[in-house]
C-alpha cells in the first residue's frame, strides 16, 4: 500500500511540473513578439462611394396661406329705430359672397353688400345726384343693367326694389305725401356696405348675433393665394437670384414669386412658464416674406400651412458629389481625392463647384461608384 501511494505522489509531481513549464514557455516571448503584440493595429481605410445627381443649397420657410386682399366689413353705429344690434349673420366663413348679397342684419334690417371703391356717406333719395348714386347706379348695373346717370331716377328706384326683393326684405320708401304723389323710395347708408373687389370670400366672423353692430361685423378676403412666411433674422437678401418654388402643403410643385419683404407681426409671446425676453432684438418678430401664386390651389384655406423653399443655389446636372471630408487641399491651393481601387490607392485631382451641407460637387476624373478615402 505504502508503495502504491508512493507511486501516484510521483505521478502527480510529473504531470504538475510538465504543465507549469507548458505555461512558463506559452508566457514567454522574445522583445519583439512583445513590441508587435503591444503595436496598434494597422490603420483601417473609411471610404465614401461617390454620387451623382444634383446639389442644392436650398432653404424651407414655413409658411400659411392667405389672399392678396382683406377688407372689413363695417356695420353701422346706428340705425333710424334706435340701438344697432346684429339680429342675424347668415353667411359663414369660407362662403362665397357677390355684388348684392345680404351678409348680416343689423337691428332687423338687412345690410347689403355691392361693388364700390368708397363707403356710403349719405342716405340717398329719389332725386339726389352725385357721385355716390353713380356708384350705386354702376353696382346695380351689374344686376338689372341700370342706366348709370348719375341721378336717382325712377328706373334707379325700381332697380333698388328688385335689390331688397331678391334679399327678402322691404326697401325704406318716403310716405306719399301730399297722399296724390306716389311714395318714393330712399336707400339709407346704414344698409349698404360698398368694397372694392367682388366676388369674394368671407375670411373671418368679428361678431355674433347679439353684439353691437358698430364693430367689423367681418372680413372679405379676394385676389390670388399668397404665402406669408417668417424669414430668419439676417437672412432678407437671400431671395435674390434664388429660385422660388412651394414645398409640403396644398401648392407643392407651384412656382411662386416674391411681393414684399415687410416687418413682422406675429405675436412671439413666451411659451407658459418661459421668461419674457428682455433684448430689444428679443422681442422683435422675424420679417415676413409674402409670395404670390398664379391659379387657383385647390383645397388651399387662409391660414392652412404651406412651406416656402428657396433655392440659392444647384449644381450643374449630372454632377459628380463627395463629402467634404474627402477633399485635401494642397499647399498651392489645389484640391484632390484619393480613390481606392482592389487595395490600390491613387491620387485624382478635382475642382469645387460648390458645397452644402457637408457634401461638395466636384469636376475631375472621377465615376459614380468609385471609392474615395475619408478616414484612415
Amino acid at each position: 500500500m505504502r508503495r502504491r501511494i508512493l507511486t501516484v505522489l510521483g505521478l502527480v509531481v510529473v504531470v504538475g511540473g510538465t504543465a507549469l513549464a507548458w505555461y512558463v514557455a506559452a508566457g514567454a516571448r522574445t522583445p519583439g513578439q512583445r513590441a508587435a503584440a503591444a503595436a496598434p493595429p494597422p490603420p483601417s481605410v473609411i471610404t465614401a462611394e461617390v454620387t451623382g445627381g444634383e446639389l442644392v443649397d436650398s432653404l424651407t420657410l414655413p409658411g400659411v396661406f392667405a389672399r392678396a386682399n382683406t377688407v372689413p366689413v363695417l356695420g353701422p353705429a346706428a340705425v333710424a329705430t334706435g340701438k344697432a344690434v346684429v339680429t342675424a349673420l347668415p353667411v359663414a366663413a369660407g362662403a362665397q359672397v357677390g355684388n348684392g348679397t345680404l351678409v348680416a342684419e343689423v337691428s332687423g334690417r338687412p345690410l347689403i353688400l355691392l361693388t364700390g371703391s368708397f363707403p356710403a356717406y349719405r342716405d340717398l333719395a329719389e332725386g339726389d345726384a352725385g357721385p355716390d348714386v353713380t356708384q350705386l347706379q354702376t353696382a346695380l348695373k351689374a344686376e338689372f343693367r341700370t342706366p348709370v346717370t348719375g341721378v336717382f331716377d325712377k328706373r334707379t328706384a325700381a332697380d333698388v326694389r328688385k335689390l331688397y326683393a331678391r334679399v327678402k326684405h322691404a326697401p325704406v320708401v318716403n310716405p306719399a305725401t301730399p297722399p296724390d304723389i306716389p311714395e318714393t323710395v330712399r336707400l339709407p347708408a346704414a344698409e349698404v356696405a360698398f368694397v372694392p373687389e367682388l366676388p369674394a370670400t368671407v375670411g373671418t366672423l368679428g361678431v355674433r348675433v347679439g353684439d353691437d353692430a358698430n364693430a367689423a361685423l367681418l372680413t372679405l378676403v379676394s385676389g390670388p393665394w399668397q404665402v406669408v412666411a417668417a424669414v430668419p433674422a439676417g437672412l432678407e437678401q437671400t431671395f435674390t437670384g434664388a429660385g422660388l418654388v412651394c414645398g409640403a402643403g396644398a401648392a407643392q410643385g407651384k412656382a411662386v414669386t416674391l411681393k414684399a419683404v415687410r416687418p413682422g407681426t406675429e405675436d412671439r409671446a413666451p411659451a407658459s412658464g418661459a421668461a419674457a425676453p428682455t433684448t430689444a432684438q428679443d422681442t422683435q418678430p422675424d420679417p415676413e416674406a409674402v409670395f404670390e401664386l398664379e391659379g387657383d390651389v385647390p383645397g388651399a384655406a387662409a391660414g392652412q400651412a404651406q412651406e416656402i423653399v428657396v433655392e440659392r443655389r444647384r449644381s450643374p446636372p449630372g454632377s459628380l458629389i463627395v463629402p467634404a471630408s474627402a477633399l485635401v487641399t494642397r499647399a498651392d491651393g489645389t484640391v484632390e481625392v484619393t480613390v481606392v481601387s482592389g487595395g490600390a490607392r491613387r491620387v485624382v485631382p478635382v475642382e469645387v463647384v460648390m458645397s452644402h451641407q457637408g457634401q461638395v460637387a466636384v469636376t475631375g476624373g472621377l465615376a459614380v461608384g468609385d471609392k474615395v478615402v475619408v478616414g484612415g
